[in-house]
Parts: structure tokens; C-alpha cells; sequence
């Protein structure tokens, strides 16, 4: 992980001497502020996209304040994104397949939204029923 991978936008806008900066602040962040991560997240990806994401905030909206002031707004910054991480989790568990649905080979999306025409099972439902 270092500054160059951030987004580019961002990295344009910062001075020569904010980049010094900068790189001197998330290097001494970065270990601290990934394990603080993996502590979290246990995924090495995640890890890693959350700390550089945090950073990238850190430099679209804080760069103008002073640079005393980075290290406790990283920080601040990161735990909201780990915050937002778990927020996430939970809606993807509530859109977690059961076993079932992936074992019927059923699409998940298309079990959601209720088709103008009737199956040929549910035809064949009320035909027997009404018939």
C-alpha cells in the first residue's frame, strides 16, 4: 500500500510538500491502522481497500487542515469505514441465499420479483383448484 495507488484526482491536487507530508503521516499509521483492520475484518482485502480508502478521505477532505491534525482524523475516518464494513456485512447477510435457493438452481433475483404471466406450475395449481 502506499500514496501512489489512491486515486489519481486526489493525488493531483496535493502539493509537493502535503505528499511529503502525507507519506510521513501514513507510514506512521499504516501498520497500526492494518492490523487494527484485519483485527476487524479478518480478510486481507478488505483489510487493505478500507485503510487505503481511509486515507483517500483523509486527503480529499482534509488536506487543507493542518498537519498536526491528520493522524487523529485518519483514525476517526477509519474506524467509520470500518463501521460502514460491518453496516455492509449485515445487509449482506440479510441477502445471504439459503441453501435451498442455491440448490434449486432457481435464479435468486428472479424469485424476487413476481412474473405478469403465471408459471406453468402455478397454471397448473389453479386449473386443478378451480377446474
Amino acid at each position: 500500500m502506499c500514496l501512489e495507488q489512491c486515486n489519481e484526482e486526489i493525488v493531483l491536487k496535493v502539493t509537493q510538500d502535503q505528499h511529503q507530508e502525507l507519506a510521513d503521516c501514513y507510514r506512521g499509521v499504516e501498520q497500526r491502522a492494518f492490523r487494527m483492520v484485519m483485527i476487524e475484518t479478518r480478510q486481507l482485502s478488505d483489510a487493505l481497500d478500507i485503510v487505503q480508502d481511509a486515507m483517500e478521505s483523509l486527503m480529499k477532505s482534509y488536506i487543507n487542515k493542518p498537519s498536526e491534525e491528520w493522524r487523529p482524523l485518519f483514525y476517526r475516518i477509519l474506524q467509520n469505514k470500518i463501521k460502514d464494513w460491518h453496516r455492509w456485512g449485515a445487509v449482506r447477510a440479510k441477502l445471504h441465499f439459503s441453501k435451498s435457493e442455491k440448490e434449486s438452481g432457481e435464479d435468486w433475483l428472479e424469485s424476487q420479483v413476481e412474473s405478469p404471466q403465471p408459471s406453468p406450475e402455478k397454471s397448473l395449481q389453479a386449473d386443478i383448484k378451480y377446474g
